[in-house]
This record gives structure tokens, sequence and C-alpha cells, in this order.
């Protein structure tokens, strides 16, 4: 959402009179609606259902995904989290079959960390950003998104060291 917010705030300032319909859906139904020409082009996180033959994927960027905090939750204060500090801690996370679910289970999995304490999994990205702002959740966002959203929000990223691996966004 971040990515088609701002495309869609700079190409309406360029063309004002141009019209958007967002779909909002998983890349193996937007696939659907692209192949059955109900929509000129998708963003997603994953290129793997895209058959390759029939589309040409372009990537845009690399997302590298970051623990973030109400600006007022005691670790924002703190110079340094380790990631085993954050497994009691409640927790908004994406659904274990999404890409950024998935990531943040691999990396407590990795690190040999029971999965944190998940008291909301849910695709919302609004409601876990509500909760992480107003409940003392915590949750991860793509950095640019979190750059994006950060200060209306009141959010700030947890100064923890999470490994590498990164969002794939494609168009």
């Amino acid at each position: 959402a971040g990515v088609v917010g701002v495309a869609i705030g700079h190409i309406s300032r360029r063309y004002p009179r141009i019209t958007f319909e967002v779909v909002s859906a998983g890349a193996a139904e937007l696939q659907r609606h692209l192949e059955s020409r109900n929509i000129e082009l998708f963003v997603a996180t994953n290129q793997e259902t895209l058959g390759e033959d029939d589309f040409a994927a372009e990537i845009l960027y690399d997302d590298p995904l970051i623990a973030v905090a109400d600006a007022h939750h005691p670790l924002t204060r703190r110079r340094s989290v380790e990631l085993a500090e954050l497994v009691h801690e409640p927790w908004a996370m994406p659904p274990a079959n999404t890409i950024s679910g998935r990531y943040v289970r691999e990396v407590f999995h990795t690190q040999r960390l029971p999965l944190p304490t998940t008291i909301v999994s849910t695709y919302s990205s609004v409601l876990r950003h509500h909760l992480v702002a107003t409940a003392g959740f915590i949750t991860v966002l793509p950095k640019p998104l979190f750059e994006i959203m950060g200060k209306g929000l009141s959010i700030r990223a947890l100064p923890v060291d999470l490994p590498t691996p990164r969002r794939t966004v494609v168009l």
C-alpha cells in the first residue's frame, strides 16, 4: 500500500483528471484479474505466482522489515534491544501465510527462540498499526512504509538487530 499510495499521489498531481480503482488482493488473485484484463498492472511482494511466459515482472526494490512500537513504549528509549526480549511482548503479527508473517516467524526460529506472544494475527495493516500506536503492541513494517507513516502514527523503530531478509516488491 505504501508504494501504491505514493505512486497515486505523484501521478494524480501530474495528471489531475486520471482516476484509479485500487484492488487489494493477493498476488494470485491479482494475476487472474490481469489475465482477464480487469486490471492493467499490479504491485506485489512475491513474484513466485507469476507465469514468466505470460507476464513481465520488474523488481522495483527490496524492503527491509523492521520491528516497531509506539513512541512511548519503554523499549523505544533503549539503545539496544535483544531479539529474545521481544518474545514476551504482545505482538500484532501478520498471518503466517504472508511474506512478513513468515519472515517474523523465521527470524525467531533461526535464533532458536520461541515465537513471540501473538495476541492478534491479522491481514489488516490498519488494525496492526492501530494496536501498535494505542495498545502497546509490537509489529513489523517495511522500512519505507514506516518512514512514510511513522510520524503520523507516533511509532518508532525498535533498536533490535533483525537479520537481513527483505521483501521484494515487483510490478
